[in-house]
């Protein structure tokens, strides 16, 4: 792009480019178009500009001894789905996933997929939450070995992907549960007065993400008048923006004359609530299939009569995606079922465990979260300590060797961690000089000031207060920036962060 197009016009034409690819090759074009794209403003709306094809990425394995492989199915609007093997399929599995010794796939949601599982050499559990576009994760250290249940979405609003982790969900004991946002890098414990009754409890089921809340089925186990057991059934949903628990009613059918010991099970339709679930109808068993509408009141789809563990969510054209097991066989396929027609069509998307199981499926879409995060390389595998600390070296000689050895010496004015760069070896550098100065030349015998006096500039959180209060730019204000790009680096947390009230908690 040429030099005489203004600054503002160039970054209008990036905001119609729609590839993630060929947004991160622009990246090391420029560093001005480096940290546009890199903006937190950049990235949370780059999924509202552009449109993207149906698409769902698949989890599954292809043979008894294979890895589990990563795939995206691409809804063309013709009889079957494709499973596209270019750009996007199969997806190369970070390098933090290949450390996992078991994992289960959480959810997804914006273009991320949230896993769980057990890191190899360590004891304790971790969640990653990984974008396929980019190849970047992250990794997160579960606080309690005994958790039970994940739950993962993406806040609507502030683009923030959230974790929820619930401790327990017997009946016996009190709801205990934390929420790790990757804005404050902290587990949070959620209060009392934002769980639901501690009689209800989660079924191990599939989630699903429609706007701010996360929804999944669950049950309450009560007893009649005449002391007979019963089994209510509900979905519960969570709020990403308030943090609170909500049950929504079902229909009555659905609370209590569902099959036993089936379950409810969620997905979406056109971004609503679709509830399923066995019932009788007409002497026969089948899945019933409900939607939510506007008013929170559930009308019925259809029936399918057909067995099958869960519906994974719909085509574009209306049809229900699902697994089934073949009988005396010793594979699953994936599935869709045309309403009209009644005529059940196969994919030939194999699954090899000959049970339930073998297929994970979520809502796909490019997306650029994780880019700007600091705790990833450009692999997906995260930084370890003695990495950061060899980055957290380098900068400091960089910085060091601008103050004592350039002649004449240099003030950078506008040190923080987007400005320290890192190559494919891990060797950071200094870069973006474009609000340097020239530090003062003393006489022979050290006579003379030994600051700049100059109108603030830098960045919020980076700056030295000396600076601030008086413009007297001194080598030392250089070296307060330096600080706090080494706890930057150390910690993962940035210089600033604005938590709600009721999250707020005091760390030493």
């Amino acid at each position: 792009m040429s030099d005489n197009i203004p600054f503002e016009i160039q970054m209008e034409i990036i905001k119609k480019v729609s590839n993630v690819k060929s947004l991160i090759q622009f990246r090391s074009v420029s560093k001005q178009w480096k940290s546009f794209i890199d903006s937190p403003d950049f990235i949370k709306g780059y999924g509202a500009r552009h449109t993207q094809p149906h698409s769902r990425i698949l989890n599954y394995k292809v043979g008894y001894s294979s890895d589990p492989k990563f795939f995206c199915l691409v809804d063309d609007d013709n009889e079957t789905f494709k499973v596209q093997q270019q750009e996007f399929a199969p997806f190369v599995m970070s390098p933090l996933l290949k450390q996992f010794s078991l994992y289960e796939v959480v959810g997804t949601c914006h273009g991320l997929m949230c896993l769980y599982g057990f890191h190899k050499g360590y004891k304790n559990r971790m969640v990653v939450i990984w974008n396929p576009s980019i190849g970047k994760s992250f990794g997160i250290v579960v606080p309690s070995f005994f958790s039970l249940e994940f739950r993962f979405g993406v806040c609507p609003i502030t683009r923030d992907p959230t974790v929820v982790n619930i401790l327990c969900t017997d009946k016996m004991k009190p709801w205990h549960v934390e929420v790790f946002t990757l804005s404050s890098g902290v587990w949070n414990v959620i209060p009392c007065s934002k769980l639901p009754r501690q009689s209800i409890k989660l079924n191990t089921s599939t989630q699903v993400v429609i706007d701010r809340f996360i929804y999944w089925g669950a049950h309450e186990n009560t007893f009649t008048e005449h002391g007979r057991y019963k089994k209510n059934h509900m979905v519960v949903s969570f709020d990403l923006v308030t943090k609170e628990f909500k049950v929504v009613n079902l229909p009555d059918i659905l609370t209590n004359e569902i099959y036993s010991p089936m379950s409810v099970s969620v997905c979406k339709l056109s971004g609503s609530l679709v509830v399923s679930a066995y019932i009788l109808a007409e002497g026969a068993l089948c899945c019933g299939v409900w939607v939510m509408e506007h008013d929170s009141s559930f009308r019925k789809l259809f029936n399918i009569g057909a067995s099958f563990d869960k519906i994974f969510g719909f085509r574009k054209n209306g049809e229900p995606i699902f697994e089934i097991q073949h009988a005396n066989e010793q594979f699953t396929t994936l599935n869709v079922y045309d309403p009209c027609s009644q005529q059940i069509k196969n994919l030939s998307i194999y699954g090899v465990d000959g049970s339930y199981g073998s297929f994970v499926m979520g809502t796909y879409k490019e997306s650029l979260l994780l880019l700007d995060h600091l705790d990833s390389q450009k692999s997906g595998e995260s930084l370890s300590f003695r990495m950061r600390l060899t980055v957290a070296l380098d900068s400091a000689k960089g910085i060091l060797y601008l103050h004592t050895e350039a002649n004449p010496p240099i003030l950078h004015r506008d040190i923080k961690t987007s400005n320290v760069l890192i190559d494919s070896k891990l060797t950071a550098k200094v870069a973006d000089f474009g609000l340097s100065r020239l530090a003062p030349l003393l006489a022979d015998y050290g006579v003379g000031p030994n600051y700049v006096h100059t109108v603030v500039r830098g960045t919020p959180g980076y700056l030295d207060p000396e600076y601030l209060l008086t413009h007297k730019l001194t080598h030392k204000s250089g070296i307060y920036s330096l600080g706090v790009v080494l706890f930057e680096i150390l910690t993962s947390m940035k210089p600033i962060h604005v938590e709600e009230i009721s999250s707020v908690s005091c760390k030493v």
